[in-house]
Formats: structure tokens, C-alpha cells, sequence
């Protein structure tokens, strides 16, 4: 591999960060950290003064539901949760002549509501190895949110993809700065024109190429079209330079051919 491709490889430009769905996502991460917490809290109180409780074990407590499209609360593992109980008070035992199966064990009542209570994304976080235990807490790996950030961003990669990307985005920041000369937000007049108010700023020259409508440029108006519902459109202003009358009567016409 030369030094020219391993540089192309390296290169990646972010397109787009689906900020809100990444803080949902650790939000959830968070209360799954409560949740996990409760469940060891009641664990511990039941193996009080045993070996420290591990995260493997407290996730084989909880059944992961991995064939539900829809995340759904988790379900506790009563077999293994007993199993488990029984098997750390039989250290009590060592050396009597005394069956595990023969020892009683405590109520399990609180470590099952305590998994009943968790929330749906829960056993997600679990089993995609999200935490561990430090000194009888539980904790958020290192890197696992910056994992999930990251899972929410895409990016350019190829040269292909950061050839549209860069040619796309010369629009982009074109049509930004054009929202900034209309009379409403800018925000919300990007938004109008893109739903269909380009025609107002964009046409085709006699050359087949792209240009710049004349009546954008000399009233910066760019009306708005309501594809749902037949419209009409009043008269542009009169008096203004340009192609005005002639763009209403094109989308008049336009309208009734049905192409809108």
C-alpha cells in the first residue's frame, strides 16, 4: 500500500451527527445504570458477606429477549438467580456432609422485582458488555459513550463519497446564505426552498447549464408552494424587474398540467 492510498483511507469527512438519537441513547444508558445497580443492591443483600457479585453473573440473571424487534423490560432468570443464591451460601458447608440441594435459601422476591422494575433497553446495555463492577458498583465502561456517539454519525469515506459530499455541500452552504436575504428566518426559508422554491432561483440556460433566475436576484422573493392543497398565487408586486410575471404564469401553468 502506498503512502497516497493509506492517506485516502484515513481521510473521512463527517456528513451528518444524529445528535438528539445519540442522547436518548445514553440517557438510556444512564437509567440502565440505576436499574443495574437496584438489582445488585438486592443481590447483595441476599449473599451479604459472600464473595464480590460479578458482572457475568448478574447478567446471566437477566434473560435477554433477543428475538423481540421491540426492546421489552427484562425478564429474571429465577432458575439461575436460585441456583446462584444456593450455591454462594454453601460455602457456609464446606466440609459437612450436607447436599446443596438440601440448603434453604433466602427469599429471592427483591432481586426479581428489582429486574421486573429495569427498563426495556436494559438487557441491551447488558449483553453489548456496557458495564462493569468497581469496589460493588456498577459502572459505565470507559469508551462505551463515546461508542454510541460515534454509532450515530455518518461519514464520507471513499473518494466518491467525499466527491458528492463536497460538491453537495457547495449547494448546501449556497442555499444557507441565500435563506439569509429572505424576510423570515433563514432556518425556515432554507426549508421553504427546498421543498420547492428553487425554481424561483434556479433555471435552465439556453445552454442546458444551470443559472440563476433574474427575479430572484433582483426581488429575492421566493413564494411559497403548498403541495397539498390547490393554490393561488396573488400577482408578484408590480414593478419589479425581471421575469416576475412570467415565473407566476409558469407555475400557474404548471399547476394546472398537474405537474405539482
Amino acid at each position: 500500500m502506498n503512502l497516497l492510498t493509506a492517506k485516502n483511507m484515513e481521510e473521512k469527512i463527517l456528513v451528518k451527527f444524529y445528535e438528539s438519537e445519540a442522547k436518548k441513547q445514553i440517557n438510556y444508558l444512564k437509567i440502565s445504570l440505576t436499574d443495574l445497580q437496584m438489582i445488585l443492591n438486592e443481590v447483595t443483600k441476599v449473599v451479604s458477606g459472600k464473595d464480590t457479585v460479578t458482572i457475568e453473573e448478574l447478567t446471566n440473571m437477566i434473560i435477554s429477549d433477543t428475538y423481540s424487534i421491540t426492546p421489552k423490560r427484562p425478564k429474571p432468570n429465577e432458575n439461575y438467580i436460585i441456583e446462584f443464591v444456593r450455591t454462594r451460601i454453601a460455602e457456609d458447608f464446606k466440609g459437612l456432609p450436607i447436599k446443596k440441594e438440601m440448603i434453604e435459601i433466602p427469599a429471592i422476591d427483591g432481586i426479581v422485582d428489582a429486574i421486573l422494575r429495569g427498563n426495556s433497553q436494559l438487557s441491551g446495555f447488558i449483553y453489548s458488555d456496557s458495564f462493569e463492577i468497581k469496589k460493588g458498583k456498577v459502572a459505565i465502561r470507559e469508551g462505551v459513550e463515546e461508542s454510541i456517539n460515534e454509532s450515530f454519525k455518518v461519514y464520507a469515506e471513499t473518494s466518491e463519497q467525499i466527491k458528492r459530499y463536497r460538491s453537495v455541500q457547495k449547494l448546501a452552504d449556497a442555499m444557507n446564505e441565500i435563506g439569509s436575504y429572505l424576510s423570515i428566518n433563514p432556518a425556515f426559508g432554507v426549508k421553504l426552498f427546498i421543498q420547492g422554491q428553487l425554481e424561483y432561483m434556479l433555471e435552465y440556460g439556453e445552454d442546458g447549464n444551470v443559472v440563476t433566475t433574474d427575479y430572484f436576484v433582483k426581488t429575492g422573493n421566493a413564494p411559497f408552494k403548498e403541495r397539498e392543497f390547490d393554490v393561488v398565487i396573488p400577482n408578484p408586486q408590480q414593478g419589479a424587474i425581471g421575469g416576475t410575471q412570467a415565473a407566476s404564469n409558469k407555475f400557474v401553468k404548471d399547476l394546472l398540467a398537474g405537474i405539482y
